[in-house]
């Protein structure tokens, strides 16, 4: 079952997110999870790829920012 974890961090403005979820997706995987993928989520402040968001690991999918928690 492939289940999703949000993580918060506090970042330099300028620090380059995906090096980071490269990072994030190289420690898990050391540690023996077997990681779908690192997402970082979009903002006004990053760049975006063509769809709004960037894509780290293998079988990466389009995350979508909720439009209703409660379900």
């Amino acid at each position: 079952m492939t289940r999703t974890f949000l993580v918060a961090l506090d970042l330099e403005p300028m620090s380059d997110i995906n090096e980071i979820a490269l990072d994030l997706l190289d420690s898990l995987a050391q540690d023996g999870f077997q990681v779908t993928s690192v997402k970082p989520w979009a903002s006004a402040n990053t760049d975006q790829t063509e769809d709004g968001f960037n894509f780290i690991g293998p079988g990466a999918a389009p995350l979508l920012p909720p439009t209703n928690f409660l379900g």
